[in-house]
C-alpha cells in the first residue's frame, strides 16, 4: 500500500482493516459495527461485501441489519458491491424504485464522459476484477443537446449545486420537471 500514498504508512485501524479485520464469520457478533464513526461503518460495509454470497441484495440487507448508522454504512457497501457487480446485476426490482432514476443515470453518463476526457492516458489501473462488458454497463440516453419548451438551453452554471437555464436563471427548474421535460422529449435508447 505504501506505493499508493508515497511511502506513507496507513493508520494504524485502516491497516488492521486492510489486513482483513472485517472476515469475522459471526459478523455483529463477533464484534463488526456500522457505528457513526467512518473507520467502524468502512470495516462494516467491507463485513458485508465479504460475506454476501455473491449477491448485493443479501450485502445490503447485511450492512443494514447490523443496525447503528446504517445508511452510512449501506451507501459505502453500495458503492463497493455497486462497482463489483455492476449495474446489469442490481436487483431490478429496486433498481425501478429509485427516485430521479433517468436523471441518475444521465449524470452518471456525464461523469464517465467527462472522466474519459480528463483522464490521464499513461495511468492504466488494473484489476483481475475488472470487465470492459458492454452488458454490464449504465444505459445510454441521448446524446445531444436539446432545448427545452420555451427555447431555453440548459447549461452547466454553478447555482447552489444545481444546474439551471443560462437566461438570467430566472426560471430554475426541479429535478421533477428536467426528468418530465426528458420524458416528453424521447431520450430513452433503451
Amino acid at each position: 500500500h505504501k506505493s499508493w500514498f508515497d511511502d506513507k504508512p496507513l493508520c494504524d485501524e485502516i491497516k488492521r482493516i486492510a489486513e482483513g479485520s472485517y472476515q469475522k464469520k459471526g459478523g455483529y457478533k463477533d464484534g463488526i459495527r456500522g457505528k457513526g464513526y467512518i473507520v467502524n461503518a468502512l470495516e462494516a460495509a467491507l463485513w458485508a461485501f465479504w460475506s454476501d454470497n455473491d449477491s448485493f441484495e443479501q450485502g445490503v440487507l447485511a450492512a443494514v441489519n447490523l443496525g447503528d448508522d446504517t445508511d452510512t454504512t449501506a451507501a459505502i457497501y453500495g458503492q463497493l458491491a455497486g462497482a463489483y457487480y455492476g449495474y446489469k446485476n442490481l436487483p431490478k426490482n429496486w433498481v425501478e424504485q429509485v427516485y430521479a432514476k433517468k436523471f441518475i443515470l444521465n449524470l452518471s453518463k456525464w461523469i464517465a464522459y467527462e472522466g474519459e476526457n480528463w483522464k490521464k492516458m499513461e495511468i492504466s489501473l488494473s484489476s483481475s476484477q475488472f470487465t470492459n462488458d458492454i452488458d454490464n454497463s449504465v444505459p445510454v440516453y441521448h446524446q445531444e443537446r436539446i432545448e427545452n419548451k420555451v427555447n431555453v438551453l440548459l447549461v452547466q452554471r454553478n447555482s447552489g449545486c444545481k444546474t439551471v437555464p443560462n437566461e438570467r436563471q430566472a426560471n430554475r427548474r426541479s429535478i421533477l420537471e428536467l426528468e418530465s421535460m426528458f420524458s416528453e422529449v424521447d431520450l430513452l435508447a433503451l
